[in-house]
């Protein structure tokens, strides 16, 4: 096994250089080196391909323990990535009042001190990951020559934590940040990050402060605890994630314990807000959690959702899980909103981005043969979508069920004090006239 984490754990770090000098290209040029574009182009189906593939067998051979592995490997990884940072001159700080609030920019602190505030909270399914690992994938090739503030709260994990205690102190975290911030924060997330991002965002609204001018989340991972009855993903299956390894870390976030809401509950949550307004959800066309994503989307009036046609779990984390342009495209659309949120415009024109549910799948156009595939998987997609949308219809219908219920209550309860009453009168009447 030992043999096993060191191969591993070398791989990593090899990814790591990669991307290190990927990010380091962009960086220097306003667009991606012709060579990493030629990766991106041929090299990105089979990258996903064996990083599926591994998965599958490293859950095979080591069961549920196949997150604590990954936990060994990110050791490697984050040492590479420190030297990475150190080199890019990316500016890192703690924060005096909050250590565990790590803050960054890509210029010095005094020119950002007045600057809008990006609250980030990384993934890794609730089980792996730091803060320092997602820094360098976001702060080159999507911020740079931004004049944002960071902070990338690092997070108790599961098993060790309970799930509940992680929510928790990342709320504390972020009460900080928004107060440093007089308001002016975005909240996002990816994978297990936008999970909790949403939730913090459901408590916002709950508590009726603390609110973010917007909030982001990218592949929210919201079948945490379980997958509830949200449809599974039949239509473009191209995401490196392999469901063996979905259920790892699902194992270790249930032996943390801590009640949390499942993904039904949360839908739920939003639809009896009517919705959860400022909010873009960017999910990949082919990603194994998308359906969720969907779900989240219909049951948000005020939100708006970009699809990356084939585009994997967390595809606009990193580029090389990108095709040439998406990345690109995402971000822009990101910066756009962000535009828009912090300077509280609210009007808001997205017709240009956002997805129709109903909208078809662009056909094949190389010959009959190829034309006919196409067809096959445009009626597999719109399945799926169609499935997903009568599961948001019948959650909606339960929280109807469940309103008029309570408003059923409530008014029997009001019946019987008003007729109580009287009652009372007259018995307190009858005693004095008895008297």
């Amino acid at each position: 096994m030992t043999d096993t984490i060191t191969i591993l754990a070398t791989l990593a770090a090899a990814a790591a250089a990669l991307t290190g000098f990927y990010l380091y290209g962009t960086r220097l040029s306003s667009s991606p080196p012709p060579l990493l574009t030629f990766l991106q182009t041929y090299f990105t189906p089979l990258l996903i391909l064996l990083v599926r593939t591994n998965q599958k067998v490293m859950c095979t051979i080591f069961g549920h323990s196949y997150a604590q592995i990954l936990k060994h490997v990110d050791c490697t990884v984050i040492k590479l990535y420190t030297s990475i940072l150190q080199r890019l001159h990316l500016y890192t700080f703690s924060d005096p009042k909050n250590p565990d609030i790590k803050y960054f920019s890509l210029l010095p602190p005094s020119q950002v001190k007045d600057s809008p505030t990006i609250f980030y909270i990384h993934g890794g399914g609730h089980t792996v990951h730091t803060a320092t690992e997602t820094l360098i994938t976001l702060a080159f090739s999507t911020f740079k020559q931004k004049n944002y503030k960071f902070y990338h709260a690092d997070y108790p994990l599961c098993p060790t934590s309970p799930l509940s205690s992680n929510i928790s102190h990342l709320w504390s975290l972020y009460k900080t940040v928004h107060s440093l911030s007089s308001g002016s924060i975005i909240l996002m997330g990816d994978s297990a990050g936008g999970h909790s991002s949403l939730l913090l965002k459901l408590k916002t609204l709950s508590e009726n402060k603390y609110k973010p001018k917007g909030t982001v989340l990218i592949s929210p991972w919201l079948s945490v605890i379980n997958p509830g009855r949200v449809p599974t993903f039949k239509g473009k299956d191209n995401d490196y994630m392999d469901p063996k390894a979905v259920d790892a870390f699902r194992y270790n976030v249930m032996e943390g314990g801590g009640a949390i809401s499942n993904v039904d509950d949360i839908i739920k949550e939003c639809i009896e807000r009517g919705g959860v307004e400022e909010t873009l959800i960017l999910s990949g066309g082919g990603e194994l959690m998308h359906l969720e994503a969907v779900a989240l989307y219909l049951a948000n009036g005020g939100s708006e959702i970009y699809t990356a046609d084939e585009g994997p779990h967390d595809f606009c984390v990193s580029r090389a899980f990108c095709k040439p342009g998406v990345y690109e495209e995402c971000w822009g659309i990101v910066e756009e909103k962000l535009n828009l949120w912090l300077n509280d415009w609210t009007q808001i024109d997205a017709q240009d981005f956002e997805v129709d549910i109903d909208d078809e799948v662009d056909e094949d156009e190389e010959g009959s043969e190829g034309y006919d595939e196409g067809e096959e998987e445009e009626e597999e997609v719109e399945g799926d979508y169609e499935e997903v949308k009568l599961y948001v219809d019948m959650l909606r219908a339960e929280v109807k069920g469940q309103q008029a219920s309570e408003e059923k209550k409530k008014k029997e309860k009001k019946t019987a004090k008003k007729s109580a009453a009287p009652a009372k009168r007259r018995t307190r009447g009858k005693s004095r006239n008895k008297d």
